[in-house]
């Protein structure tokens, strides 16, 4: 069944942004996180939240460029890896 009634209006954020922000809703944790352009970015957003960091690349495929930094000198070498392989250079 279909209706040419509009029902709602789709959300123009990303849908990781209202996944969040429903999981905050629902009172449920959410881990911090940031977009980042550099590696020093990234260096000062995990000075704020602390080590295991998982860097994630924008738009590749299979997790390539990506991975779980313990510490400075691995963010540093994960994060350069990620940029480089991010068409978009974000991690």
């Amino acid at each position: 069944w279909s209706s040419s009634a509009p029902t709602s209006t789709p959300s123009r954020r990303p849908r990781t942004a209202r996944s969040s922000a429903l999981m905050r809703e629902l009172g449920e944790p959410v881990p911090e996180s940031a977009i980042v352009h550099t590696v020093e970015e990234a260096v000062a957003f995990a000075e704020e939240v602390g080590y295991p960091v998982i860097v994630r690349p924008a738009y590749t495929l299979g997790g390539t460029g990506g991975g779980i930094a313990v510490d400075e000198a691995s963010l540093r070498a994960i994060v350069a890896a990620g940029l480089r392989a991010s068409p978009i250079r974000q991690c």
